[in-house]
């Protein structure tokens, strides 16, 4: 059967359910002979009688019986892909996955999911970090994730991928009062003489700071390899030497007096941060709607 009319098997769905053609016709708003004729039409489609009448309405047939066990189970399914889909784009339900790394672009982040959720608490969100900014793209561009968070170097994104531009992070070097009063520093060629706490030359963050140090003709000697910002600020707080990090995540210690932030002419490289998702209708609504509260959050920034 090429042709498939579904509102002929709906219409002797909600028929049989009812067991009366008067029932049947006001639950889809058409007339009682509309309903018969609709009956017969799909009989004579199959090939046999799907129903006989009795006093008070009418009553399946075997051959009807067996076909209404086919029905209902197609139906329902529909009704609850119908279902499914308007939890969705009410965003009464769904997940939305994103990847970002272990510091950059988390504060904007969380502040966002944070007024996100009390708007629509029944949405989860999966955020996973430190993963290769080159990775977390292959695998949104896949379906694996629905939404990045990454360091923009310019680098090309595939064709099912938009880049949609955020906003710029600032680093500084930073290091315990204690430090500082035994190791002053004036000049970026004093840190050469320092026990330095820096994230890995390959790392996007490392690149730009190696990269400036040469462009302005310094060293910067590592003692303490640490990818985590979390960790450079622990080692840092803890008067083992001078880190680097994004300074909207050490703000708070430097305004309370546990971080010094080093001061020099020329400043370090911002790092802009861009977010990727899926081209057009194929992110989800959720995804979409979450993006717009992190755009928020990044005009307050």
């Amino acid at each position: 059967m090429s042709n498939i009319n579904f509102d002929l098997y709906n219409l002797f769905y909600i028929v049989a359910n009812t067991g009366n053609i008067s029932k049947a016709a006001e639950a889809l708003y058409i007339s009682q002979p509309a309903v018969t004729q609709s009956i017969h039409k799909l009989e004579e489609q199959l090939g046999g009688t799907l129903f006989y009448r009795v006093p008070k309405g009418v009553v399946l047939t075997e051959e009807g019986k067996k076909l209404y066990d086919y029905i209902k189970e197609s139906i329902e399914i529909i009704d609850n892909a119908e279902n499914k889909f308007s939890q969705y784009i009410n965003l009464e339900e769904g997940t939305i996955r994103i990847r970002c790394g272990r510091s950059f672009g988390t504060k904007i982040l969380y502040k966002a999911m944070l007024e996100f959720s009390k708007v629509f608490p029944k949405i989860k969100i999966d955020v996973s970090t430190g993963e290769l900014t080159s990775e977390a793209i292959n695998n949104l561009s896949k379906g694996k994730c629905d939404m990045v968070i990454f360091k923009d170097t310019g680098e090309e994104l595939p064709n099912n991928v938009d880049r949609i531009e955020g906003y710029e992070e600032e680093l500084c070097f930073y290091c315990s009062k204690k430090y500082y009063d035994e190791h002053p520093v004036k000049e970026y060629s004093d840190l050469e003489k320092c026990d330095l706490i820096l994230p890995s030359k390959v790392s996007n963050t490392g690149k730009a700071l190696f990269e400036f140090a040469k462009n302005n003709n310094f060293n910067l000697p590592i003692k303490f390899e640490i990818s985590s910002s979390d960790a450079r600020e622990f080692f840092a707080i803890n008067d083992m030497g001078i880190a680097v990090g994004l300074k909207s995540l050490i703000k708070d210690d430097i305004d309370s007096g546990k971080l010094i932030q080093l001061k020099f002419e020329k400043d370090l490289p911002k790092l802009k941060a861009s977010i990727a998702i899926l081209k057009g209708n194929i992110a989800s609504f959720a995804t979409l709607k979450l993006l717009d509260f992190i755009m928020d959050v990044i005009e307050e920034y």
